[in-house]
């Protein structure tokens, strides 16, 4: 009998996690590289001024950014720009962060004439310069856009 007991304790405590486990999201990233620079269409360090949840469209958000620094995309972006980036709303399902007046490193994607990034694609400013130190990324570097 404490057999079955345990037994269909343990059925139950492991569908129970599958249940909890399908609704939880998270953000898995890899480490940025110079590699997030040449696939990038832009990589700027700017600061979040505004968040706008898009209409019609839930959990999407218009992230809207002071760029402060222009490392890929110079024909396109300008220092001093509001930028208007496309992503997610929430950090644990990748989202961009939501912090208003805090600057960001972001490595920037043009898709359907929209500039779109999610979390795995920020990094600090200072890690931004790091990886965008070299020379090929300068000033005369396309900005990727077709």
């Amino acid at each position: 009998m404490r057999w079955r007991v345990a037994t269909a304790f343990c059925a139950f405590a492991l569908i129970a996690s599958f249940v909890v486990a399908g609704d939880a999201k998270a953000c898995s990233c890899v480490l940025p590289d110079e590699g997030f620079v040449r696939r990038a269409d832009a990589a700027v360090t700017a600061t979040l001024v505004e968040v706008r949840p898009v209409a019609g469209d839930p959990g999407r958000a218009d992230f809207d950014y002071l760029v402060k620094r222009v490392f890929k995309g110079q024909q396109v972006i300008g220092t001093g720009q509001l930028l208007s980036v496309r992503g997610w709303l929430g950090e644990a399902g990748c989202g961009l962060p939501e912090h208003l007046g805090r600057r960001y490193g972001l490595f920037l994607d043009r898709r359907s004439h929209r500039w779109r990034s999610n979390l795995c694609q920020v990094v600090s400013p200072a890690e931004m310069k790091k990886l965008t130190s070299d020379r090929r990324f300068g000033p005369s570097a396309g900005s990727g856009c077709s």
